[in-house]
């Protein structure tokens, strides 16, 4: 018995703290039409957040997966992209120089992404209170730019270029999370302000670029 309870905990921990594969969808809907596809480029920063994981990464890869599963976009794959992006003749997107429309067949829009800011600030109005009279600590400030291309022509047209803020109040309780120890991954995470910061700005992007998408090619 001994012997079966430290088994069973490590089977325990490595279910727990292992990361969420990402989600593979077909192209095509059911009935055999072709899903619009887009470029998802590797994601800009110029944010230093403090955390001990690559927090581009996992915004980026949850993006993508969200994306996969509204239904309605495929995502074209890691390699297409990189190989799109090594044909380019400018790091400016929207350069002359670049022929888009050819560098990412058959993606038919560009999706390009910036974090600009992820920091965790001081409240400036003392005693702030959630709706359940917690008090709150610090806020997380999350700040990313969003642009969408569509390439299907010759000429790159952007159809949604904006920046999104979004923000997670951090309660007293919450205020010194330990993310080495409650890290991506793990069980824990998945209840701390960051990760909740990080949902909210995802499902947010996630939903602007499938609204704009399927109403650029509604009006193809």
């Amino acid at each position: 018995m001994r012997k079966i309870v430290p088994i069973f905990l490590s089977v325990l921990v490595f279910f727990g703290c292992q990361k969420k594969e990402e989600a593979t969808f077909s192209k095509y809907f059911d009935d055999g039409r072709a899903k619009p596809t887009i470029a998802l480029l590797p994601m800009k920063s110029n944010a230093n957040p403090n955390l001990p994981w690559n927090v581009v990464q996992e915004l980026e890869s949850s993006l993508k997966n969200e994306l996969l599963q509204m239904a309605g976009l495929y995502v074209l794959g890691a390699e297409q992209t990189e190989n799109g992006i090594f044909n380019l003749n400018n790091t400016d997107l929207l350069s002359e120089k670049n022929t888009l429309h050819t560098s990412f067949h058959p993606a038919e829009f560009v999706v390009q992404l910036e974090l600009i800011d992820h920091q965790e600030a001081e409240l400036l109005q003392k005693g702030v209170q959630t709706s359940n009279s917690t008090d709150i600590a610090k806020v997380l400030n999350l700040k990313m730019r969003l642009m969408v291309v569509d390439i299907r022509s010759v000429t790159p047209k952007v159809i949604l270029h904006e920046i999104v803020e979004k923000e997670q109040l951090i309660d007293v309780a919450q205020k010194n999370t330990d993310y080495f120890q409650h890290g991506i991954g793990c069980v824990e995470y998945y209840k701390t302000p960051v990760f909740l910061a990080h949902r909210k700005v995802v499902l947010d992007l996630a939903h602007r670029v499938h609204e704009y998408i399927l109403v650029a090619k509604s009006q193809q």
